[in-house]
Formats: structure tokens, sequence, C-alpha cells
């Protein structure tokens, strides 16, 4: 269960107060950090994906971890992530009778690919965590067809 999606993050709104940082925006800092660093399979090595709202990072870029604190703590997190799906946080539903727990990565109903190549890494940033190609829910026009079948061949190539 350590996975599971928290409520409490709305100390990632309270960055600053009277222009220092926030207690508790430092224990989420190491929060986040201690996190990402028990999923080694989406780090680069000793490096973990950089959340920051720096539009050079904005979960795109890795950085060592010492970097990944000072740009949180600089530019704050990049908007609206409050469930850490890059950096293997699962989500959890609430339903009347239970909790369910599903997988970012395995769910049907909120399925996050990964990129498989240049292109589609590309395309997740422009669109966003919900982009996969693998999922078609409606028939797409010809013009959207011909992208997909570009998409299909580049994965085919590499």
């Amino acid at each position: 269960m350590e996975n599971m999606i928290r409520t409490d993050r709305q100390w990632m709104n309270v960055r600053l107060r009277d222009g220092f940082l926030t207690d508790e925006f430092e224990v989420g800092i190491e929060e986040f950090v201690d996190f990402d660093q028990r999923h080694p399979e989406l780090m680069d090595g000793t490096k973990i994906r950089c959340p920051c709202n720096d539009r050079k990072c904005q979960n795109r870029s890795f950085q060592e971890l010492d970097i990944v604190r000072f740009h949180v703590a600089k530019n704050g997190f990049v908007r609206d992530y409050y469930v850490w799906y890059k950096h293997g946080e699962t989500v959890v539903q609430q339903t009347s009778n239970q909790n369910v727990q599903r997988s970012v990565e395995s769910d049907v109903a909120i399925e996050y690919a990964q990129p498989n190549n240049a292109c589609e890494a590309m395309l997740m940033d422009v669109i966003g965590p919900s982009f996969n190609p693998n999922v078609t829910e409606y028939v797409p026009n010809l013009a959207t067809q011909e992208h997909y079948e570009i998409l299909k061949a580049s994965e085919q190539e590499g």
C-alpha cells in the first residue's frame, strides 16, 4: 500500500510564507524524494525526473536528487501533479464500500502509457499522460489515421 495516493497534498500549494519556504513544503520535498527512490525502475541511474515547474523540467528531465530538491524548492511542483504517476504512484478510487487500488500503468480507465520511442514521448509531452496510441475509443478521421500509421511505422523501425 506504500504507492497509494495520499489526500494530504495541500502542502504542495503552500511553498512560501512571508518569502520563506514553509516547513510543510520542505518535509514534503523529502517525502517526494524518498518515495521516488523506492522506484528505481523509473530512475536513470541515481537521477530522478524533476517535477519542478520550470519549463525545462516538468517531469521531462532527469536530475540528481539535490538538484531536484533545489528546483522544486525554487520553482514549486509542476501544476496539478498531485498523483506522482511518473514516479510510481498509483491511483486509489474511493467507493461507497471499499477502497479499490488501481495501478496507473495498467488501468484501462486511466491508462498512462510509457513512450516506446521519441515520437510517442513528444506526443505525451504535448497531449499529456493520458495519451496511449494503443487505445482507440473512436474511429479517427483520415488525417488522424495517417498520424497513427506514422507512429506505428516509427515503432517498427525502433
